[in-house]
């Protein structure tokens, strides 16, 4: 789902943002970035410091309006 701007998904990717799973969170992250983060911001910052590598590099690319690859 995280491949389609869908603005109605947002609440998911919010609540998918405290998943344990780092697979979902990235994913996550990635549909944020494309609808944008909104009121998402404090979340998303957070994760700039996440555990995993690919959620770090999801969380700085939402933030600066870019969607990760």
């Amino acid at each position: 789902m995280s491949h389609a701007a869908r603005p109605d998904l947002r609440l998911l990717y919010e609540r998918a943002l405290s998943d344990t799973d780092a697979c979902v969170r990235y994913y996550a992250l990635r549909g944020l970035a494309q609808i944008g983060v909104g009121r998402a911001e404090q979340t998303v910052d957070r994760h700039r410091n996440d555990d995993d590598l690919r959620v770090r590099y999801a969380a700085r690319a939402a933030r600066t309006g870019q969607v990760p690859r």
